[in-house]
């Protein structure tokens, strides 16, 4: 009986570490980012995600519930780069999300994993920082330490290469 006591205290007190973890993310993220999401473990928007739908100049009528972070990702390597990072336990890179103007707006993102507010599965939250140009031109490295360089799409990939190497272009930019 003495030893249930103590289990249920230990498990007990995972549980409010757990949540005191996920209210400092949450107040991280909504302290230093644009806006704030939570995945669910499917990788689905679980909220109306109105800070984001603000970005992407969506009506306000339009809820992103259950929209995936990628359906607004003009770019395939970034999408492929954003669903990679989704396997870390926390992650930042640079992509490119397209607006419902067609604008392609340069973001910074910060994925970390978290249980759901019930506790009972694995979610991540995901904020999103409108980042500075020279961010995208000049080609930061993902912050994950096992992924390579950000590609994007408005360079040739013969340019993103040169990039890796530090070989210098031919060409210039104007």
């Amino acid at each position: 009986c003495g030893v249930q006591h103590v289990l249920l205290e230990v498990a007990h007190g995972l549980v409010k570490a757990q949540r005191a973890h996920r209210t400092a993310i949450v107040s991280m993220l909504t302290n230093t980012c644009d806006a704030v999401i939570e995945l669910d473990s499917n990788h689905r928007i679980v909220d109306k995600g109105w800070a984001l739908c603000r970005i992407l100049l969506r009506r306000r009528k339009r809820s992103l519930k259950g929209s995936k972070v990628q359906d607004f990702m003009p770019d395939e390597p970034d999408r492929d780069h954003f669903e990679r990072s989704l396997g870390d336990p926390h992650a930042t890179m640079y992509s490119v999300l397209q607006d419902a103007a067609g604008n392609r707006i340069r973001m910074q993102i910060f994925s970390v994993a978290c249980r759901s507010s019930d506790e009972k599965e694995e979610h991540r939250l995901i904020g999103f920082s409108e980042a500075p140009a020279q961010a995208h031109s000049s080609r930061v490295a993902d912050c994950s330490a096992n992924d390579e360089a950000w590609i994007g799409a408005d360079e040739a990939p013969e340019q993103n290469e040169q990039m890796k190497t530090g070989e210098s272009s031919t060409s210039t930019n104007s």
